[in-house]
């Protein structure tokens, strides 16, 4: 029996490892482009959303180097940012270093940011 039991219990960890968690590129993008524009917009998004929150790997890449370079007080920009990702190999697939000038422009405002992290 509780063999039966254990074999249950791993199937449905199994069942539950398959099941996709929902996710929009568009708004990883609208969001990376606000904070890209605005860096103010950590302060109100960085209690919600971590990096390893972004479906798309370049998505939380380009996260996590904005995050780093706001909380040390320096400016996370298209360009700032493009310094650390020349060589990434997902950004080259995206486009390159003009990627992160287009999800810049297609920023969200700041104050549907918080709204966006939480989706």
């Amino acid at each position: 029996m509780a063999e039966a039991t254990a074999i249950t219990i791993k199937q449905a960890a199994k069942d539950a490892e398959e099941q996709t968690v929902p996710f929009s590129i568009e708004a990883e993008q609208q969001l990376l482009g606000a904070l890209l524009t605005n860096n103010d917009v950590f302060d109100r998004i960085s209690q919600i959303i971590k990096a390893d929150h972004f479906y798309e790997p370049v998505h939380a890449r380009i996260f996590e180097i904005c995050s780093e370079r706001i909380r040390r007080n320096a400016l996370a920009s298209p360009v700032t940012i493009k310094a650390f990702m020349e060589n990434d190999a997902g950004l080259k697939d995206l486009g390159g270093p003009s990627y992160l000038a287009r999800i810049a422009g297609a920023a969200i405002s700041a104050f549907a940011a918080r709204d966006y992290a939480q989706m």
